[in-house]
């Protein structure tokens, strides 16, 4: 391995962990939490999916019975996007599904309108789509995680039903990508949920070889969360016992890997315990989400239970501002019993947070380059 390319693979490995972004945002902290008040500030990083359209049908689909609407009409979405760049307090935007955020056909405007507002972008795509005009927004993007899945085509196919050659297509998309970066810029990795038929130490070994392949960053694997259907049978002592082959393997290659997070994640996926009942990112409101039927979520976690208590308000016929403002928000915010919450990617951050405000720990260094994401 070229030693730029083992330095890239080490910076990678040796950055702070997700949890840690939360000390770039003390300014923003106003532990309102404490007071059981609802901050009003608008959220550091908003999550927003633009349409519940796909182009794919994945079998293991968390959204599958979520998906109700088209798409946020036009006018919604371009409305949201330029009163985020007016307010100027969002410092990142994250596009995901839902659906696939790449049938709605104002992803690219809003991509780069938030870019030229200053606010980073980051994308959650299956990469089936690529035209000219998407082109030029990903190349604005911070970061760009395609949802590939399969390390070759007949598992690809196997897993959504596609055509033949859709995933052929779909990596020559991301090559293309790659191959266009200015000084590695946006950062790329393919990601892929491990599940049953695809839990053996050679597939994984040989989906970190496509990332090599296709020339993207880092792979990032993750469990199979919210169903039942698909899991794997593999144990988890089991997975423990390939850590070490499958980093070795990744470095051979030049790739990053989020090997021993995701065995982290697989364990709290069915195991979470907290001890803190009041979310103090979602009290402090920094985080968000808005989704294709213009609803506006405290988070993901909470949309994903698919209970409507948990909606703030929706876009369609009121301003961000006014949902993020209005007394049904504070009120559902209050009513947020952590402790009872399903799996959260924030928890670590809570508790990094929560350690620090207590004076149990010190200010944490934060050196990675997507901070703005919380």
């Amino acid at each position: 391995m070229a030693i730029e390319t083992e330095e890239k693979v080490n910076d990678f490995a040796h950055r702070t962990s997700h949890r840690n972004r939360i000390f770039k945002h003390l300014e923003r902290v106003e532990r309102s939490w404490e007071r059981t008040e609802v901050s009003s500030s608008f959220p550091v990083s908003l999550e927003i999916q633009p349409t519940d359209r796909c182009n794919l049908s994945c079998r293991f689909c968390a959204y599958r019975d979520l998906r109700l609407n088209g798409g946020l009409p036009v006018q919604v979405f371009s409305g949201l996007v330029q009163e985020l760049v007016t307010e100027q307090k969002t410092r990142s935007v994250v596009f995901s599904g839902g659906g696939e955020p790449s049938c709605h056909p104002y992803l690219p405007e809003a991509i780069l309108k938030l870019n030229a507002g200053g606010i980073e972008t980051g994308i959650l795509t299956n990469g089936v789509a690529l035209n000219t005009r998407l082109e030029e927004a990903y190349q604005k993007c911070r970061w760009i995680r395609f949802s590939l899945n399969a390390a070759d085509e007949t598992s690809y196919r196997r897993l959504n039903l596609s055509p033949m050659g859709t995933y052929d297509r779909v990596c020559r998309n991301i090559k293309k990508i790659a191959d266009q970066r200015i000084d590695g810029a946006p950062t790329l990795g393919i990601s892929m949920i491990v599940q049953d038929g695809y839990d053996q130490l050679t597939y994984l070994k040989n989906f970190i070889g496509v990332a090599h392949n296709l020339g993207v960053d880092y792979v990032m694997f993750r469990p199979l969360v919210k169903t039942d259907n698909f899991q794997t049978a593999t144990a988890q002592e089991t997975f423990d016992n390939w850590t070490e082959e499958i980093e070795g393997t990744a470095r051979e290659n030049g790739i990053a890997v989020n090997y021993k997070t995701f065995l982290r994640e697989r364990h709290e996926t069915t195991w979470q315990a907290r001890d803190y009942q009041r979310c103090p990112v979602v009290y402090d409101g920094l985080i968000g989400l808005v989704t294709a039927g213009g609803d506006v979520f405290p988070c993901v976690a909470l949309y994903l239970t698919g209970d409507r208590k948990y909606a703030l308000g929706n876009l369609n016929g009121s301003s961000l501002k006014e949902v993020w403002t209005g007394e049904k928000r504070a009120d559902a915010v209050k009513n947020i019993n952590a402790v009872a919450c399903p799996y959260c990617r924030h928890d670590h951050m809570n508790e990094e947070l929560l350690k620090y405000q207590a004076g149990g720990t010190e200010k944490q260094i934060c050196s990675d380059p997507h901070w703005k994401f919380l």
